[in-house]
């Protein structure tokens, strides 16, 4: 819907690129593909079908080499909502040869306990109660195809969960092109439950960093020791 919306309906010229893995809901994606691909004729939506165990870098790859030198990607995940002025920004700020964007998205707490513990506002969704600008993470990235090769692209060795991205950004500065780096309001994203498996994560500082993730993003840390406080006080633990 997200997508819809901001690109296929506005008629930008874009191009949505879908890497998937083995998964059990592979046929629910390539039947909504056929659909709004029967919806917005003008429009390319393309799937490319990736076999084996998840490995966001590998599926990162793999999306990346269906595009031309001239290409301007942009790598995101399927729990980011994207905003409409996102995509002027996105082009603006990459610069074949020269500039790579890397933005900084907000992550939502999740919400249900934030409405309801805390003081979050949903006229006011970017705001301290509600989540947090994901500084740590270099995951979202706006690059010309080129530049993506001239880096040497994602490590394909990497397996599972963590690290891809902070590798990926070492490539980049080290092969001689510039960082942009800015809070951008245009990208969300969305909360929803982490699970940290120490089989599917690529080493063990990614399963603490797993952790850490899964840990800071229920709420505000202010917020969290008010609740823990006020429920301690309930069950006459404190006195």
């Amino acid at each position: 819907v997200n997508y819809e919306k901001n690109v296929l309906i506005p008629n930008e010229d874009a191009t949505l690129t879908i890497v998937l893995f083995d998964s059990p809901d592979a046929q629910k994606v390539h039947s909504l593909v056929e659909k709004y691909t029967l919806l917005y004729p003008a429009s390319t939506i393309q799937i490319t079908d990736t076999q084996g165990q998840f490995a966001r870098g590998i599926g990162l790859h793999h999306g990346a080499g269906q595009f031309k030198d001239n290409d301007l990607l942009f790598f995101v995940d399927v729990d980011l909502k994207i905003g409409s002025d996102f995509l002027s920004r996105c082009r603006l700020n990459a610069i074949q040869g020269r500039q790579v964007y890397f933005p900084i998205f907000f992550k939502l707490y999740n919400l249900d306990f934030v409405y309801k513990y805390q003081k979050g506002n949903a006229s006011q969704l970017l705001s301290r109660q509600n989540g947090h600008w994901a500084h740590y993470s270099y995951g979202m990235v706006c690059i010309y195809a080129s530049d993506y090769r001239r880096s040497g692209g994602f490590n394909i060795n990497m397996r599972g969960w963590g690290e891809e991205d902070v590798d990926f950004f070492n490539r980049v500065v080290s092969h001689g092109l510039e960082v942009f780096r800015a809070p951008d309001p245009g990208l969300v994203h969305l909360w929803h439950r982490k699970v940290c498996d120490k089989s599917t994560v690529a080493t063990s500082d990614a399963y603490l960093h797993c952790l850490q993730s899964k840990a800071e993003n229920l709420g505000d840390r202010v917020e969290l020791a008010q609740y823990v406080f006020e429920n301690e006080l309930l069950l006459g633990n404190i006195l």
